[in-house]
């Protein structure tokens, strides 16, 4: 008997279980959790529903946010070539079984599109009855549902294999992977293919929220990210947003960091969202979102230096400072930020009687006339250093 026989078979039979069961019989030969499910959505959904419900809430915006966008993201051409080689469409849920990202092949694109099976789409036991999604999510292990296996009839000619993704560093399941076709391209190694995938997920998940406990951030000078593992290479646009981030524990909405960040620019909220997403596959995860805030400690020589200006240690805030904080940033708080703690160094410098330290500092502001002045009414003409302090004075003098 051909495979199409076999499967016309099977999907014959569990239309007669279907039946027998909305004659309020239960049939034995039932999967234990297809019972189960069924009897959970006979009193809430109706057999007659046409598409799953949709959701009012920004899809995109949720799915960016995702912990799951940026490991679905590296898998992403791996899933699309599935999907239309094999004649599939592959979906990605969060744990209410909402669906936030599919691929597919255009035959099960169309099918997809009139069930709403689609980002957005609502496919919670209580929206679309038994189906492998919410099962998989329920039972949290990999589930097959084969036509009149799905409660509806609204899906009765589709199988469906999902398996759950999790957050093992969290022991808490994030979504489930689904992938899908018709009742007649049935292929139990489809099964085998949605569970790896789920593996891979899970494991790129886990890897990305394996923070080390710090992130050290220098700002002032030459910029430098070091994590746990080493210099990051990030631009200088994600540093600004790691720096910005930094100075509101509190957190700040998306609309607010695009102000920080980019002030007037005319600048779009998805260009913001992408750089986010960059950055928080960067540096694997550590930044939630509504608000924007950071769950990583971080450590800035911007802290550090104004740290010791507050405790009137001149000299150990120049130990920390090298240089202009950002210098070639146009953010509007940075560059009040850096406006301020430029301003205290210059106050501190006043009240010094440290020579180095104010060396030091005029290196970084030779023209600061007020602390030439200073250090050359406190400096030994006898000091070796003072040929250096007068080299300062008469260049501020001349400007």
């Amino acid at each position: 008997m051909s495979l199409r026989n076999k499967l016309r078979e099977q999907r014959t039979a569990v239309e007669s279980l279907w039946k027998r069961y909305q004659s309020s019989e239960t049939p034995q030969e039932l999967r234990p959790e297809i019972v189960d499910s069924w009897d959970r959505s006979k009193s809430k959904v109706n057999l007659s529903v046409a598409a799953a419900p949709g959701t009012d809430e920004n899809i995109k915006s949720i799915w960016a946010d995702s912990p799951l966008f940026d490991p679905v993201v590296q898998l992403e051409s791996s899933l699309s070539g599935l999907a239309e080689e094999g004649g599939f469409i592959v979906a990605v849920t969060d744990p209410e079984s909402r669906i936030l990202w599919t691929t597919g092949s255009s035959h099960m694109k169309n099918k997809a599109a009139k069930a709403n099976f689609a980002p957005g789409g609502m496919w919670d036991e209580e929206s679309v009855g038994t189906n492998a999604l919410d099962l998989a999510m329920r039972t949290q292990k990999e589930q097959t549902v084969f036509s009149a296996e799905h409660f509806a009839p609204l899906v009765h000619g589709w199988v469906c294999y999902a398996a759950p993704i999790f957050d093992t560093k969290q022991n808490s399941c994030l979504g489930v992977i689904d992938i899908s076709t018709t009742w007649d391209n049935a292929n139990p190694l489809a099964l085998m293919a949605v569970t790896s995938f789920a593996e891979l997920l899970s494991s790129e998940v886990s890897a990305q929220l394996a923070l080390p406990n710090k992130l050290r951030i220098k700002v002032l000078g030459t910029s430098r990210v070091e994590s746990g593992f080493g210099v990051l290479n990030l631009p200088r646009r994600q540093v600004e947003i790691l720096f910005i981030l930094s100075l509101y524990p509190q957190g700040l909405s998306l609309e607010e960091l695009h102000t920080a960040l980019y002030g007037d620019q005319v600048v779009s909220l998805s260009t913001l969202k992408a750089e986010l997403s960059h950055l928080r596959q960067a540096i694997g995860g550590g930044i939630e979102s509504r608000p924007y805030r950071l769950t990583i400690d971080i450590e800035t020589d911007y802290q550090i230096c104004l740290r010791e200006l507050k405790v009137g240690k001149f000299d150990r805030a120049m130990v920390a400072f090298s240089g202009d904080l950002l210098h070639s940033s146009t953010s509007p708080v940075i560059e009040e930020r850096r406006s301020l703690l430029m301003a205290a160094l210059h106050s501190a410098a006043l009240q010094s009687d440290s020579v180095d330290s104010m060396i030091e500092y005029l290196e970084h502001v030779p023209h600061d006339l007020a602390v030439c002045e200073h250090l050359a009414a406190i400096i030994r003409t006898s000091d070796p250093r003072y040929a250096i302090c007068q080299a300062h004075l008469n260049q501020a003098q001349r400007l």
